[in-house]
């Protein structure tokens, strides 16, 4: 069961590095449940690292509105997407 955790955990860090959460809880994963203490330090460090990217790549992002615009775009987007997807009430 951890071992599938530690797997996907893993896989989701492959596809963001950046991933702060993954790296935290495949820290607990190793702390909590395979008494690997020193895997464990080496992920909380990860997950602070990468925590301190993404705030710096958003502070970046906002300096520039253009990126933000076209996300609420996109995103306004989705949602008209998604109610389109539900069926009416009667």
């Amino acid at each position: 069961m951890f071992n599938d955790a530690i797997e996907a955990y893993q896989n989701a860090i492959n596809l963001n590095q950046y991933y702060s959460d993954c790296f935290y809880n495949l820290g607990n994963v190793f702390f909590e449940d395979k008494k690997d203490f020193d895997r464990a330090d080496l992920c909380y460090k990860s997950a602070l690292e990468s925590l301190e990217e993404e705030r710096s790549n958003y502070m970046y992002r906002r300096i520039d509105d253009q990126p933000i615009q076209k996300e609420a775009s996109s995103q306004q987007q989705q949602n008209q997407v998604q109610s389109m997807d539900k069926p009416a009430s009667i």
